[in-house]
C-alpha cells in the first residue's frame, strides 16, 4: 500500500478504481434486473411496450457482462416454475400396465411444450442473444419439470 504524506494508507489508485468499477458493474446488474422484473410485472403496459422496455435491460445486461444472471432470473420467475404442478407416479406394483405413468409423462409434455411456445415469442422480442435463454430455459424445463416428474 502506498502512504499518504500524512502517513495514513491508502490504496493504489488503479486498484481502487478496480474495486469502484466492479462494485458500479454489480449495481448497474441490480438496477437492470429490478427494472426487467417491474417492467415485466407492469399492469398498464401493452406487451409491445413491455418488450421495448425489457429488451432495453437486456441489452444493457448483455452488452455490460453476457446477461447471465438477467436471464437466470427471468426465466426463474416464468409461472411454470413459480408454481410448478406436482406430479405422483403410481407404483409399478399399483400400475404394472404403466397407464398412470404414460398420462403423467403425457401431461408433463404438455406443460412443458405449452410453457415453451408461450414464452418464446418474447425471449425473442427481449433478448439479443435468444438461443442462449431459450437453451436456459430447455435447460430448466427438463431438468425441474421431468425431472421431478420422475422423482418416485
Amino acid at each position: 500500500a502506498v502512504v499518504r504524506s500524512a502517513g495514513t494508507p491508502f490504496e493504489d489508485p488503479m486498484t481502487e478504481a478496480a474495486a469502484k468499477i466492479t462494485r458500479w458493474v454489480a449495481d448497474l446488474e441490480q438496477n437492470l434486473m429490478e427494472w426487467f422484473k417491474e417492467t415485466a410485472n407492469h399492469k398498464q403496459l401493452s406487451r409491445d411496450a413491455k418488450a421495448q422496455r425489457m429488451a432495453q435491460c437486456a441489452n444493457a445486461a448483455t452488452a455490460m457482462n453476457g446477461g447471465k444472471a438477467l436471464i437466470s432470473m427471468y426465466i426463474s420467475e416464468l409461472p411454470v416454475f413459480k408454481n410448478p404442478p406436482k406430479f405422483i407416479f403410481a407404483s409399478v406394483l399399483e400400475d404394472p400396465e404403466g397407464v398412470m405413468l404414460l398420462k403423467t409423462l403425457t401431461k408433463c409434455q404438455r406443460e412443458v411444450t405449452e410453457a415453451f411456445r408461450h414464452e418464446l415469442e418474447t425471449i425473442r422480442a427481449v433478448f439479443p442473444r435468444f438461443s442462449i435463454v431459450v437453451e436456459h430455459l430447455v435447460e430448466k424445463l427438463m431438468r425441474d419439470k421431468l425431472g421431478k416428474a420422475a422423482d418416485i
